[in-house]
């Protein structure tokens, strides 16, 4: 299947050589450039977001970038580009007699992403109904269940959302395998290819606090066995990265860059939550990646009520540019120094 090729580097405007904080930067400018709060219902500027958001998903981790960096060689001139075997349409899957391979359409980022970096079928054995088997029966009766990724933002986390998703896959054509002509020429309705692409559309569900890792339940839309019951579609949930937050261990995290004389001195920051904006008291003497707790601001709960909200301090260290401020860093450090020995 042709896809359109994305050049992510491009999208965020850093150079193949950008390191992982060139790279978090530009991400972080442009989202918070294109994020739908600024720019309402700009149709474009939800697109570019989705697009910035994507690029990122994929230069932003180091296995997916090395992956994407290695295909970028053999990718040629054009728009549109014709995925390897690996990634190849449903229905050329054609006189394998395997039912295993399918296409979903649903994890928010472009066609491109999902052939390069989307998770195909993972086929259990027969009355399974748990992900996580690795072996496939050919002649199985009951369906076999399938398993795939569901990335959704940390906005649909906070507030849930509903989802259209399509699935789209190779079945067997009853009417050859019934015959046992795995290359019916005649047959009218795969015409000779051994199976049938088919495509099922509908809406999912994702509760608000859905945690990361946990699977969905699509009853009825895994595979179709001989005879019996279809398998059912578990959709894992991944957190797609954020230009503001982070989530560790569950808990929604801020990270806060202040200039060294307010961790000194102590201040009061405005800080974002998904409920607004927020004044926060700094300590005097707040350490580098000192934590300081919101609590209940953070992502809802699926048993009811709300997780905490951090805020993780990052001390600016100032250059000293000109003879001045030079000067006055030399004086702290006497001043310091002396209130050391004098302790």
């Amino acid at each position: 299947m042709a896809v359109e090729f994305r050049d992510y580097y491009v999208i965020l405007g850093v150079s193949r050589s950008a390191d992982e904080e060139e790279i978090r930067r530009a991400f972080r400018k442009l989202a918070r450039l294109y994020h739908p709060d600024m720019t309402g219902n700009d149709r474009r500027a939800e697109d570019r977001f989705k697009e910035i958001n994507e690029a990122y998903e994929v230069l932003g981790d180091s296995d997916r970038r090395k992956k994407y960096d290695e295909f970028t060689l053999m990718w040629p001139n054009g728009n549109d580009w014709q995925f390897p075997p690996a990634w190849e349409d449903p229905d050329s899957k054609a006189k394998t007699g395997r039912s295993d391979h399918f296409t979903f359409t649903g994890t928010g980022f472009s066609d491109f992403f999902e052939q390069l970096f989307g998770q195909n079928a993972n086929p259990k054995p027969p009355g399974s109904k748990s992900p996580g088997a690795e072996f496939y029966q050919d002649t199985a009766n009951e369906g076999n269940d399938l398993e795939t990724d569901l990335y959704v933002s940390l906005e649909e986390v906070a507030r849930g959302s509903t989802r259209p998703v399509t699935l789209r896959r190779a079945v067997r054509c009853m009417r050859c395998y019934g015959m046992g002509q795995y290359n019916a020429h005649s047959c009218e309705s795969c015409h000779g290819q051994g199976n049938i692409v088919q495509t099922s559309s509908f809406q999912v569900k994702v509760p608000p606090g859905i945690p990361e890792g946990a699977c969905l339940r699509v009853g009825g839309q895994g595979e179709k066995g001989l005879v019996g019951e279809a398998g059912d579609l578990y959709l894992k949930v991944r957190y797609t990265k954020h230009p503001e937050f982070k989530v560790d261990n569950g808990q929604l995290v801020y990270e806060l860059e202040i200039p060294a004389w307010q961790a000194a001195l102590g201040a009061t920051a405005s800080v974002p939550t998904f409920s607004g904006r927020v004044n926060i008291k700094i300590p005097a003497g707040a350490q580098p990646g000192q934590n300081l707790r919101l609590k209940g601001r953070g992502l809802p709960q699926l048993k009811g009520g709300a997780g905490d909200f951090f805020v993780q301090i990052k001390v600016q260290v100032p250059s000293a540019t000109d003879s001045r401020q030079k000067q006055l860093w030399e004086e702290l450090a006497r001043e310091t120094a002396s209130a050391g020995q004098h302790a």
